[in-house]
């Protein structure tokens, strides 16, 4: 957002939608970190470490059956994870 001029940036933060996009992260990095301390491991051998952390990210971020506006955030957090 470097060429994003101040006055369009400034409204954009404004915008409910930025909002709540930017309270969703939170929940998620909230989630992460709870995640990275229990030393989950993310991959098909830990199965109940994978089922462990989604139910971490549900209860954080309180999204159930992945909404449609919340896809982009799952898979950013897997992958921040390491599982994607």
């Amino acid at each position: 957002m470097n060429n994003v001029p101040n006055s369009v940036k400034k409204k954009i933060k404004e915008h409910p939608e930025y909002k709540r996009g930017q309270k969703k992260q939170e929940e998620l990095e909230k989630a992460k970190k709870e995640i990275k301390e229990k030393n989950l491991k993310i991959d098909w051998w830990h199965i109940g470490d994978v089922i462990l952390a989604i139910a971490i990210v549900v209860a954080a971020t309180a999204t159930f059956f992945f909404p449609g506006d919340d896809v982009g955030a799952w898979i950013n957090l897997l992958r921040a994870i390491g599982a994607g």
